[in-house]
C-alpha cells in the first residue's frame, strides 16, 4: 500500500484523530483533517495527484525486474506467440 511504502503510519493515525474530533463538531479539527486527507490521498482528486508518481515507480521497478530475470531473445520469430509473454 502507498502508506506502507512511504512510511506515513503516524500521519494516517493523526488524520483519524483529527477526523474524530471534527465529527464531534470541532471546526479547527475539520480543517486539519481535510488538509491531511489531501496529503494522504484520501479523496479522489488527491489520489489522482499522488497516483502517477507511485504508479511510475512501481512500473519502473517491474520493468527492471523483468529485464534482469527473463532472458531476452535477440531475434524471436514474429509468428511465435511466446515472444510477447513474460512472467510477472
Amino acid at each position: 500500500m502507498i502508506w506502507e511504502e512511504s512510511h506515513t503510519h503516524r500521519e494516517v493515525a493523526q488524520y483519524v484523530r483529527w477526523k474524530v474530533r471534527a465529527e464531534q463538531g470541532d471546526l479547527k479539527a475539520a480543517a486539519e483533517a481535510r488538509q491531511l486527507s489531501d496529503r494522504l490521498g484520501l479523496n479522489p482528486l488527491a489520489l489522482m495527484r499522488l497516483r502517477p508518481k507511485h504508479v511510475d515507480e512501481v512500473e519502473n521497478r517491474g520493468k527492471r525486474r523483468r529485464e534482469t530475470s527473463v532472458p531476452q531473445r535477440k531475434n524471436p520469430p514474429k509468428d511465435d506467440p511466446r515472444s510477447s509473454l513474460y512472467a510477472v
